[in-house]
């Protein structure tokens, strides 16, 4: 069965969250995205769909719909803690087609709130200037010219970094080392274990301090794979702000899949630890002090219904 974390943070503690990050911490939570309008700004194809499971963000419908592209990005900017921290949380389910997954998505970080999403390998984020953005790919483009809305993939199930709106990956890995010896190991609309688009719910970790940023990625109940360890880059120098939009970015193109990301919680302040490759039994004390509020979730039995 998929693990599933529980509805998590009412007021009180989202309160408890933002003071154990200090005064200068800025808080993100969706604990599904029932109540999201006036918060996000949808784009392109975008839009909040409810399933049994809740409500969530659909970023690409999936269905045969092909071309698609759509991006939520915060309505408010989010105000990075000092050098830079942040740590961030959230859930996600890909679901491919017949003819297979593609193309993905981007958790991204941006100088301000526009957003023009592009379908196929541009992943809705190619052309985003003064920006950072964590892909999630689930279709190999290849390598293409750069600039011209090019892409330097090398499989169909890696998690990479990009820039300044360029699919770039100037680091990437497949998580459990799925994928890193055949570039179509995911290609199928039903995919085995430690592909990003096999219909599971994935938990995703992000942590970034002292430009340092890790990115750990987990297959439902299984251990999460740091796939990104303390890569060097400085985040605010590369946006050109302390305080961007945050938001998510996501499209396919002949191949589709339904993209959708279903809780988030981010939180920025002094205190901090990154991704740690394996947690604790029935927690995820992975995001440290900053994310207190988030690790104690216990895991559930009850699968997500789409």
């Amino acid at each position: 069965m998929i693990s599933r974390m529980p509805r998590i943070l009412g007021l009180a503690a989202c309160a408890a969250l933002a003071a154990a990050a200090g005064a200068r911490a800025s808080t993100v939570l969706f604990n599904g995205f029932a109540s999201a309008g006036g918060q996000l700004t949808l784009h392109g194809d975008a839009t909040t769909l409810a399933t049994g499971g809740g409500t969530v963000l659909s970023l690409t419908q999936g269905g045969g719909i092909q071309q698609q592209a759509g991006s939520a990005i915060l309505a408010s900017p989010f105000a990075l803690g000092q050098g830079g921290t942040f740590s961030a949380m959230f859930r996600f389910r890909i679901t491919p087609d017949a003819g297979g997954p593609a193309d993905g998505f981007t958790f991204v970080l941006q100088q301000g709130a526009a957003s023009s999403p592009q379908p196929g390998g541009n992943l809705g984020y190619y052309g985003t200037a003064h920006s950072l953005a964590i892909e999630f790919d689930t279709y190999d483009n290849g390598v293409a010219p750069l600039g011209q809305g090019g892409t330097n993939d090398y499989n169909d199930n890696h998690v990479g970094i990009d820039v300044n709106g360029q699919l770039n990956d100037l680091v990437s890995a497949s998580p459990y080392g799925v994928g890193a010896s055949d570039a179509w190991a995911c290609s199928g609309a039903r995919n085995p274990f430690g592909c990003m688009a096999n219909g599971d719910v994935w938990t995703a970790l992000i942590g970034y301090q002292s430009g340092k940023l890790s990115v750990a990625v987990g297959d439902g109940a299984a251990a999460p794979d740091l796939v990104i360890s303390n890569y060097a880059i400085d985040i605010p120098r590369t946006i050109g702000t302390h305080t961007p939009y945050l938001g998510f970015t996501g499209a396919d193109g002949g191949s589709t899949a339904s993209q959708q990301i279903l809780d988030v919680a981010a939180t920025s302040g002094d205190s901090y630890a990154p991704p740690a490759p394996v947690p604790e039994p029935g927690s995820l004390a992975l995001l440290g002090l900053g994310l207190a509020g988030l690790t104690a979730w216990r895991r559930r039995r009850a699968p997500i219904a789409g």
